[in-house]
């Protein structure tokens, strides 16, 4: 008995070593020679002047202009208003491109807006800021 449990143990630990690519691991995609290029089409997106409530949906186009595989790891944003989405998941090849899509609710937010979103991958630097800028006035604010 005693054997055969030591038996399964060892097959479990041994078994379990394995490296298996998945959308969440793509370590060994990352050459630190040669690391990917992410190149944004417009870093910086101005929605000009939006009604308190309006929610704008704008996409970022990105380009790897670098020589190997991009792997996005996180996209973070500044805050609960603005939501990233649709940002892949699987990486890009050297000349390809790809989009992040962000979507801004402007509900309770009358002023001016500067919200960053931060973009993490296998990059250097690793971290790039997007910037989503305008004005939001409130329904009778006629400014």
């Amino acid at each position: 008995m005693r054997v055969s449990i030591i038996f399964l143990l060892a097959i479990c630990i041994f078994t379990s070593c394995d490296e298996v690519i998945t959308e969440e691991n793509y370590t060994d995609l990352i050459e630190l020679k040669n690391p990917p290029i992410i190149t944004f089409e417009n870093e910086t997106f101005d929605f000009g002047t939006i009604i308190d409530g309006d929610q704008v949906t704008h996409k970022y186009k990105f380009t790897n202009t670098g020589n190997g595989p991009l792997v996005l790891s996180a996209v973070n944003k500044s805050c609960g208003c603005t939501i990233a989405k649709n940002w892949p998941r699987t990486p890009i090849a050297p000349g390809e491109y790809s989009y992040i899509e962000v979507v801004y609710n402007s509900e309770g937010r009358a002023g001016q807006t500067n919200k960053t979103i931060t973009v993490v991958g296998n990059t250097k630097p690793n971290t790039t800021k997007l910037k989503l800028i305008g004005k939001v006035v409130g329904p009778t604010d006629t400014n």
